[in-house]
């Protein structure tokens, strides 16, 4: 499993015999023999430079397969990784931000122009060491010196938060946009090769209003699985609290179930609740485990009021649910 995360400290920065890396998130790879664990992370002994896999949960050693570059579009954020493995490879649609033209990141004092979003790709034979793309697979050709904060309702950038497929000898790929719409491509070709990706939904036409969309295809049905706000498709769950602070909102969106029966056209068909102590579960990620015949969802839960008297939207730990693949 890759994940994406702020593993020792906030923002992986250096502290006392931590080397810290380079932006503010890495990807990480666990490895286990069966969904329910033991799970255990690839780390580093930094004493001795050899590899080694976590049982313990000591994030202090984990060891990030993938980590920021220092250009624009990819400096300051990697995450949201999306692989499929295909002929003895692995193959990552990921999430990369920069800091813009400016190098600053936006909620820092003297940024002028924002962040730039984009997806990149890369490939691997061991899903530990990994090629990224020369360039972003999808990115908004205005993206670059664009100020999003200035003009957020012109911006049709951003793009993150990818989930790949490959599926009739086609590459595709759903992502989020804009901040809040979901958008398509396809690529009939070669993965690596940025100019094979054709966006069909983006823009002004978007597919749907929603947030990490994680799609599977079960027999001839397509799901997906994303945290929207609820009240986006005039839901109003009278079970989850109305926190005054600003960030309390975080609460009003939760794992989101969607069906389409051609990957294209999409209906809502339900909503999860928390896990009991926590404000909201969110970042799905769905598995199909052809083995038990599951379907699996990953995802992660947000810490609320749990630990402390102000909603804290930040994530606590990855949990898994799943349900039995005939009843689909």
């Amino acid at each position: 499993m890759w994940f994406f995360a702020w593993a020792y400290n906030q923002e992986n920065e250096p502290q006392g015999d931590y080397p810290g890396y380079p932006g503010g998130d890495a990807i990480f790879l666990a490895r286990a023999k069966a969904l329910e664990g033991p799970w255990e992370v690839y780390s580093l002994d930094y004493k001795t430079g050899k590899s080694f896999w976590d049982r313990k949960q000591e994030p202090f050693y984990w060891q990030p397969v993938l980590t920021c570059q220092d250009v624009w579009y990819d400096s300051w954020h990697v995450g949201d990784p999306s692989v499929v493995y295909k002929d003895g490879r692995f193959y990552m649609a990921y999430s990369s931000m920069g800091c813009d033209e400016d190098m600053i990141p936006d909620h820092y004092e003297g940024d002028t122009d924002g962040n730039a979003s984009c997806i990149m790709g890369a490939v691997s034979e061991d899903g530990i060491h990994w090629t990224r793309s020369e360039k972003p697979l999808i990115i908004w050709e205005k993206e670059k010196g664009y100020n999003e904060k200035a003009e957020p309702a012109r911006y049709m950038g951003g793009h993150q938060r990818p989930s790949l497929m490959y599926e009739g000898g086609v590459w595709k790929m759903w992502y989020d946009y804009h901040g809040d719409l979901i958008g398509y491509a396809e690529n009939a070709g070669d993965f690596m090769d940025a100019s094979g990706w054709k966006e069909l939904y983006n823009g002004d036409r978007p597919l749907i209003r929603a947030v990490d969309f994680d799609v599977v295809k079960i027999g001839e049905m397509y799901y997906a699985y994303g945290d929207p706000f609820l009240s986006w498709y005039g839901i109003k769950d009278e079970t989850l609290p109305d926190y005054p602070e600003p960030s309390g909102s975080w609460n009003q969106r939760q794992i989101t179930e969607y069906r389409s029966p051609d990957g294209i056209n999409w209906t809502v068909t339900g909503w999860f609740r928390p896990d009991e102590g926590y404000g909201a579960d969110q970042i799905p990620q769905v598995f199909l485990d052809h083995k038990n015949g599951r379907v699996c969802i990953f995802y992660a839960t947000q810490r609320g009021r749990k630990f402390s008297e102000e909603y804290d939207w930040r994530w606590d730990n990855i949990r898994m649910m799943y349900k039995d693949v005939k009843l689909f």
